[in-house]
C-alpha cells in the first residue's frame, strides 16, 4: 500500500466523493428570511451601493449589519450547522449586484479553490442568498448538479453564461429571502440580468468547520465564528476597518469594480 498524497478535495480518476451535502451536492431552497425582511436588506444594500459606487463588494459581513445579520440568520447556520457539526465560521463572504441591461456573467468556476484560498470540501459548504427574487434571466444561479464528485480534480469548463444556457447546469430559481447551499467544489455560474428594472442581489458565504482551511492568503481576516465553541478558532487580530460590529458604522471593503 502507497501513501495518499492527494490534497484535501482532489481526487482520482478511480475515486469519487460525496460530500457534505450527499450525491447531487447542493440543498434548496432554505429559508434565511421572510420576503419583507429580504426586501428592506435590498434597500440597505442598494444605499451601500450608492455611497461605495461598487456593484461587488468582498466580505460585507465584517463591515455592514444587514449583510452580518443575512448571514448569521438563525434558519441558515441551524442549516449549516446540520451539515458540518456545531462549530461553524465564516471564512469569507461576496455580495455581487447585477445591473439591469449590462453585460456582468459570472463564468463557472468552484468556490473552495483559487489562487488564494484552498479548503476542505468535506468540512465546508457555500451559501448562496438571494436577496431579490432569482429566475431565469436575472442574472440567477446556475448549477451543474454532481460536478463535485469529482472535488477539485479538474478546472471546470468556462463557457459565456450569456449565449450557453443549455448543457447539464441547472437553473435555480429563489425568491428573496431563500438561499441555496452547496458542495465547495459544485461547478456553478450565473448569467447577466436582462430584464427587471432593478439591480439583482445576491450574496455568496463560505462556511467553514474547524480543519477546513488548507490555505488562505496571509492577509485575510480571521474567520467569524457564527455557532458553536469560539475558542476552536485560531486567535487573528481583525485590523480596526473591518472590525465593525453589527450595528457600527460601514466601511468599503475589498477590490471595487465600478458600475
Amino acid at each position: 500500500m502507497t501513501a495518499d498524497h492527494t490534497a484535501p478535495g482532489t481526487s482520482t480518476s478511480a475515486s469519487y466523493r460525496t460530500g457534505p451535502l450527499g450525491e447531487s451536492g447542493f440543498v434548496a431552497p432554505v429559508a434565511w428570511a421572510q420576503p419583507a425582511q429580504a426586501a428592506l436588506a435590498t434597500g440597505r444594500v442598494v444605499r451601500a451601493i450608492r455611497a461605495t459606487r461598487t456593484w461587488v463588494m468582498v466580505d460585507p459581513h465584517l463591515d455592514y449589519r444587514w449583510a452580518r445579520e443575512a448571514a448569521t440568520s438563525p434558519g441558515l447556520v441551524s442549516a449549516v450547522t446540520t451539515v458540518l457539526g456545531p462549530d461553524v465560521a465564516i471564512e469569507g463572504s461576496r455580495l455581487v449586484a447585477k445591473p439591469y441591461g449590462e453585460h456582468f456573467p459570472i463564468a463557472a468556476h468552484r468556490d473552495g479553490l483559487n489562487e488564494s484560498l484552498h479548503v476542505d470540501p468535506d468540512r465546508s459548504v457555500a451559501a448562496w442568498l438571494a436577496f431579490t427574487d432569482m429566475r431565469m434571466g436575472r442574472g440567477s444561479l446556475e448549477i451543474r448538479p454532481a460536478s463535485h464528485r469529482t472535488g477539485y480534480a479538474a478546472e471546470p469548463e468556462r463557457p459565456a453564461p450569456d449565449t450557453d444556457t443549455g448543457g447539464p447546469f441547472l437553473p435555480m430559481t429563489l425568491w428573496g429571502g431563500e438561499a441555496v447551499l452547496f458542495d465547495m467544489a459544485l461547478e456553478h455560474r450565473s448569467a447577466s440580468n436582462e430584464y427587471g428594472f432593478y439591480p439583482r442581489v445576491a450574496m455568496s458565504l463560505r462556511f467553514v468547520a474547524p480543519g477546513a482551511i488548507v490555505r488562505r492568503r496571509a492577509n485575510a481576516p480571521a474567520p467569524l465564528p457564527v455557532a458553536g465553541d469560539p475558542h476552536v478558532w485560531p486567535v487573528r487580530e481583525i485590523p480596526n476597518s473591518r472590525r465593525s460590529a453589527p450595528g457600527s458604522a460601514p466601511t468599503a471593503s475589498g477590490p471595487q469594480a465600478t458600475p
